[in-house]
């Protein structure tokens, strides 16, 4: 498997100093450069990587058994914090969606970080399901490439609906609404917290650790436009 991390390469953003960071090996790589970078593919057989006894990736399901079956609406109960690392805000999200599960005996950020083997290059995304799946033994995270919008839908909607856990949605920072113009470039993860669907489609609220805030209500199509390769921690 390709090694691939969250990480961001800027100067200045929203008028904070941050030092350049560079992404992974074989990843979408930032170094110390402004500029957009190619973005690889899904790894081969990610979809088939540390699946649970009970997860299964979306596959040849059809249209409408991925898109149909799900309630209006859903809200989950999470202890949300901002990003203590400038290098990364991956921690962070791993202890929002901890906080479901072990709201009163959440391990700190920096123990999150240090099991996820956070690092100057940022968070091995590969690292992140193992990390949470370590902590608790509710929700057995695995990491998934959704190939359509469809599927992307499935894995962040069944994870907070059927197994009441928030998933990470991995995301590039310039396809963003609120990061777009902002020259900052790379992989970051968005908790998803809760869902709305109404007949003009899916909208799902996400919380952005590195700014510590939440986004409420964002359409689902422009987060699956937004994302890095498909990837969801569901």
């Amino acid at each position: 498997m390709k090694k691939t991390t969250i990480a961001v390469a800027t100067s200045v953003v929203l008028g904070v100093a941050m030092a350049p960071i560079a992404a992974a090996d074989n990843g979408p790589s930032s170094g110390s450069s402004n500029r957009p970078t190619a973005e690889v593919a899904a790894p081969k057989g990610l979809a088939s990587t540390n699946l649970g006894p009970d997860k299964k990736p979306l596959g040849a399901q059809s249209f409408a058994s991925a898109y149909g079956g799900f309630p209006a609406y859903r809200q989950l109960r999470v202890i949300t914090q901002k990003s203590r690392y400038r290098i990364d805000s991956s921690p962070a999200a791993g202890r929002m969606a901890l906080s479901v599960w072990r709201p009163n005996t959440l391990p700190s950020q920096w123990r999150i970080g240090q099991r996820m083997k956070i690092s100057s290059s940022g968070t091995p995304i590969k690292n992140i399901a193992p990390t949470l799946n370590y902590y608790q033994k509710k929700n057995h995270y695995i990491w998934s490439s959704a190939q359509t919008w469809q599927q992307y839908r499935y894995y962040a909607l069944t994870g907070i609906t059927r197994y009441k856990s928030t998933p990470i949605l991995i995301t590039r920072f310039e396809r963003t609404p609120w990061y777009r113009g902002r020259s900052i470039y790379g992989n970051m993860p968005l908790t998803a917290y809760s869902y709305q669907n109404r007949a003009s489609g899916t909208r799902i609220s996400v919380y952005d650790a590195r700014v510590g805030k939440s986004y409420r209500k964002v359409p689902g199509g422009t987060l699956w436009r937004a994302s890095t390769a498909g990837y969801v921690i569901w």
